[in-house]
């Protein structure tokens, strides 16, 4: 196995990054949503295995038939998780449901499968302890839950929480887990818990790794064709629905109608079928206009590039003026343009 050497794929390079692509059809998988790549080629230079990765996440996972004895995969997962483990806590990997075993052999611990996919992570202690937190976390009552961005927490926002928390006993705020929004996940937090702080029966709570992140759900940031989006949006919801029902007993989640972005409005569509299947009703509130048009977070990021804090505090609430007024956004701005107009 040592006679094996990795090469890094240069994914600028068109030749090279087609020849994966066409290795990659043996296994009926396309390479799509990734920022490394590595292969293993024979004695005559041709592919004989390869992966990739986004961010913490493993995939496009392939080893010809010929040397599935030597181990191949082992080596390339090692690799990929040698490099995550520099920055990330937990890795994840998505593959083909046959490879499933192969996986777990290797420690990683099976989150969902279907006939299609098969989602894994390097840490279920890491699952089983999020799952006991929410436990700990849970209210006796009808349920409800709000997944949300708030990037940042705008009147939109705010309206949606007031809202839904008429139609619970108590509603549950879980803020998205990425810091690669414009803003991080930590400020997103204090913003979400500052908007809502006179809610009696609203409470935020930690984010996690396994719902509308890079990993599990990258067309979400990323644009993708329906299809890829119908079916991340179906490990999305399934996820949501073993890892959040039984622990915070959810009976409703909340989403806000989506007028604008069509994957959000794929994403509305697949989870409300996939929720209702597993007896969680899915309520969507209509969006908040402001001049005839949806107040949209993206639409407060770039008042604040233009300096428009007069648009700002029409549509954000005062908490939100606040905090974006004691943060030192100018080197933001200023180095995060695509975070300003692309980010959700």
């Amino acid at each position: 196995m040592n006679n094996f050497q990795l090469e890094m794929v240069d994914l600028n390079n068109t030749a090279a990054l087609q020849e994966v692509k066409d290795f990659l059809t043996k296994f009926s998988l396309k390479m799509d949503d990734v920022d490394h790549t590595v292969v293993i080629k024979d004695e005559n230079h041709q592919i004989i295995a390869t992966c990739s990765k986004l961010f913490n996440l493993i995939k496009c996972v392939g080893v010809d038939k010929e040397y599935r004895g030597y181990e191949l995969a082992n080596k390339l997962v090692t690799y990929y998780l040698n490099i995550i483990n520099d920055e990330y806590d937990e890795a994840f990997i998505i593959t083909k449901p046959e490879y499933n075993g192969l996986f777990q052999s290797m420690g990683f611990g099976s989150l969902f499968e279907n006939d299609q996919i098969a989602f894994l992570t390097s840490r279920m202690d890491k699952v089983r302890d999020y799952q006991a937190y929410l436990s700990r976390e849970v209210k006796a009552g009808i349920n409800g839950v709000i997944v949300m961005n708030a990037n940042p927490f705008t009147n939109g926002h705010l309206a949606l929480v007031e809202t839904a928390a008429k139609q619970v006993d108590n509603l549950y705020l879980i803020p998205v887990l990425e810091n690669l929004s414009f803003f991080t996940y930590q400020e997103r937090k204090v913003m979400i818990e500052q908007g809502v702080q006179d809610l009696v029966n609203v409470k935020v709570l930690n984010g996690c790794p396994y719902i509308i992140s890079k990993s599990v759900f990258p067309s979400y940031f990323l644009k993708s064709s329906e299809a890829v989006i119908q079916a991340q949006t179906q490990l999305d919801a399934n996820l949501f629905v073993k890892l959040f029902k039984d622990p915070l007993k959810v009976k409703k989640r909340f989403l806000g109608s989506e007028p604008i972005s069509h994957t959000t409005d794929v994403y509305n569509q697949t989870l409300t079928t996939i929720l209702e299947k597993n007896n969680i009703e899915v309520v969507i509130i209509p969006r908040v206009e402001f001049n005839h048009q949806p107040i949209s977070a993206s639409e407060v990021r770039a008042s604040l590039v233009k300096g428009d804090w007069n648009l700002i505090e029409k549509i954000t609430p005062l908490t939100t003026v606040q905090f974006l007024k004691e943060l030192d956004l100018t080197p933001r701005l200023k180095a995060n343009l695509d975070k300003i107009y692309k980010d959700n």
